[in-house]
């Protein structure tokens, strides 16, 4: 099962808006973050109680970061935490409809025309 969500997440630079994409089968979770630019892919697992534990490298303008992030999935939202060596960051987000677009998000972007 394929999911998309619209994520924040909140790093010690301000919120960032992007677009998680998660394929669960089972107990095995695959996925993509979309942030800054940037294409993360993660992996991980299902834990009993339904929370998702990944793994991922946070890739950003000025360095990468190796991380663990632990999603809880309520309903059609998320929250959750992403740890680093270096720092801790939450997350909010909520899940797509499948015909909606990702950028739908009042932290991203607007063009000016």
């Amino acid at each position: 099962m394929t999911e998309r969500y619209q994520v924040t997440l909140f790093s010690q630079l301000g919120p960032r808006a992007g677009t998680l994409t998660l394929e669960r089968r089972g107990a095995r979770v695959t996925g993509t973050l979309e942030l800054v630019g940037f294409q993360n892919p993660l992996e991980g697992e299902r834990l009993p109680g339904g929370s998702l534990l990944l793994r991922h490298q946070l890739h950003t303008a000025m360095r990468d970061f190796s991380c663990i992030t632990r999603l809880e999935l309520q309903g059609r939202g998320l929250t959750g935490w992403t740890t680093a060596p270096e720092c801790r960051m939450r997350w909010s987000g909520v899940r797509l409809q499948e015909d909606a677009p990702a950028s739908v998000s009042p932290l991203s972007p607007r063009k000016r025309g």
